[in-house]
C-alpha cells in the first residue's frame, strides 16, 4: 500500500536568494526585486550618508520594494544609517512592515471581534429587508410575465415584422403591375412612357 503522503500532491516551492515562494508570480516579483536591488548596489554611491537617506526615503515613499528579498535591502540600508555619525536616528522613516509580511506570510481572514459590526441590521431590520427583498422578486417575476404575455414588437420581433411587412407591399406592387400591363395590353399601350409624351 501506498504512503498517504504519497497521494498527496506536492506544492511547487520557487526559491530566490534563500527565501520560498509558493506562487510562480511571486518568484518572479522576489526575482525582479533582486534584480532592482543588485541595480541600486551597483549604481547608488553608498559611501556617501545622505545619498544612502534620500535612496532610503525615496524606497520607502514610493514602496518600491515588498517581498522579503527588497525588504531585507531596506533593513540593510537603515542599519547602514543607524551606524552613520552624520545621520540623526529620528530622520530615519521605520520600515512600514505590512509591505513585507503580505508577501511572506499566507493570508488568512481574521475574525473580527462581535462588538464591532455595526452594518448588522437588528431584529426590525432584517423583516423589512426581507419584505422589500420579496416585493422585488414579485416585482420582476411580473415583468417577465408581461413581457412574454405582450403581443406588441420587441426588438426580438422587429425583424420579422419589418421583412413580412415588405413581403406584403411587394407583393401588393406585383399585383398593380400586373393589372397595369393587362391594361396596357388590352388598349395597346406601351409601358415606356414615351408614347405619351410623343403623341403632345
Amino acid at each position: 500500500m501506498e504512503n498517504e503522503n504519497d497521494q498527496m500532491p506536492q506544492a511547487q516551492e520557487y526559491v530566490v536568494d534563500g527565501f520560498v515562494f509558493h506562487s510562480r508570480t511571486d518568484a518572479q516579483k522576489a526575482q525582479r526585486e533582486r534584480d532592482g536591488v543588485n541595480y541600486l548596489i551597483d549604481r547608488a554611491d553608498l559611501s556617501e550618508s545622505s545619498k544612502v537617506l534620500a535612496l532610503y526615503n525615496r524606497i520607502l515613499t514610493q514602496k518600491l520594494f515588498d517581498t522579503q528579498i527588497g525588504m531585507c535591502f531596506i533593513r540593510d540600508l537603515q542599519r547602514l544609517l543607524r551606524t552613520s555619525d552624520d545621520i540623526d536616528d529620528e530622520t530615519i522613516m521605520p520600515i512600514d512592515i505590512e509591505l513585507s509580511t503580505q508577501a511572506a506570510v499566507p493570508r488568512v481572514k481574521r475574525q473580527e471581534p462581535m462588538a464591532e459590526k455595526k452594518d448588522e441590521p437588528g431584529p426590525g431590520g432584517r423583516g423589512i429587508l426581507i419584505f422589500f427583498n420579496v416585493v422585488l422578486t414579485i416585482i420582476v417575476i411580473a415583468m417577465f410575465v408581461i413581457a412574454f404575455m405582450s403581443n406588441s414588437s420587441t426588438i426580438v420581433n422587429y425583424e420579422n415584422d419589418l421583412v413580412d411587412k415588405y413581403e406584403s407591399w411587394e407583393q401588393t406592387l406585383e399585383e398593380r403591375e400586373q393589372v397595369i400591363k393587362e391594361y396596357e395590353d388590352m388598349y395597346g399601350i406601351s409601358g415606356s412612357g414615351s408614347s405619351y409624351s410623343n403623341n403632345n
